[in-house]
């Protein structure tokens, strides 16, 4: 039935084993991950003070340079942590393994989140940032269901609040939410693809292992 096909596609009730394979893929690519966030921070930050600030006004150019800032600190925090980190195995993976991947995406997704508020003081609105970002974590990271649908949800509190804080009209928002819905669902369903193709492989691989040891018994 469609309906029992939706209840699985979204509970996702998996092993402990099975958790743990996922989280090792996110560990193995978090590597990546973290060399191409410093090296954004860095072209970021040079942009900003040999480029930006001759362009803009400085208030404006201060809430981008900082916003960078901010990215490059943690970028380097999130490498100590994931080189010193890595695993072997996924036997060795722990729940703080999960727990850091869940929060550099999350930071991501709200960095981003932030650029694009940012970029409206500018008198243009940078969705495409966000858009990239959202893409980019819901293709690069396996979580469940409801971890992926609290940062999305997360990342657009943050945005309204982003707002909010630089007195933007909040209308401006609203008309992109819309847009940006459609965006979320495309990725949303993006990411479940993808989970559940990863789910097929390790299903697969069990069911090898299972007949190669009766073979050989």
């Amino acid at each position: 039935m469609p309906f029992k096909k939706y209840i699985r596609f979204t509970n996702e009730q998996i092993s402990e084993e099975y958790s743990k394979r996922f989280c090792f893929i996110n560990n193995i690519r978090s590597k990546y991950v973290i060399v191409v966030l410093i090296s954004i921070a860095l072209c970021l930050n040079c942009y900003d003070i040999f480029i930006l600030q001759k362009k803009i006004d400085y208030n404006y150019f201060l809430t981008h340079f900082k916003s960078d800032i901010i990215l490059l600190v943690f970028s380097f925090a999130f490498a100590l942590f994931i080189f010193f980190n890595q695993v072997k195995s996924h036997v060795q993976i722990h729940n703080y393994h999960k727990i850091i991947h869940g929060i550099i995406s999350l930071f991501i997704l709200c960095w981003s989140a932030f650029k694009t508020a940012i970029s409206l003081l500018g008198g243009h609105s940078n969705y495409f940032i966000l858009v990239i970002a959202v893409i980019l974590i819901s293709t690069i990271y396996h979580f469940k269901s409801i971890a992926q649908l609290f940062q999305y949800t997360l990342s657009i509190l943050f945005l309204a609040s982003s707002f909010l804080l630089y007195n933007i009209a909040i209308s401006e928002f609203i008309k992109e939410l819309v847009y940006m819905a459609v965006i979320f669902a495309v990725s949303f369903g993006i990411s479940r693809h993808l989970f559940h193709m990863q789910l097929t492989i390790f299903n697969k691989e069990a069911e090898t292992a299972i007949y190669k040891k009766k073979f050989q018994s």
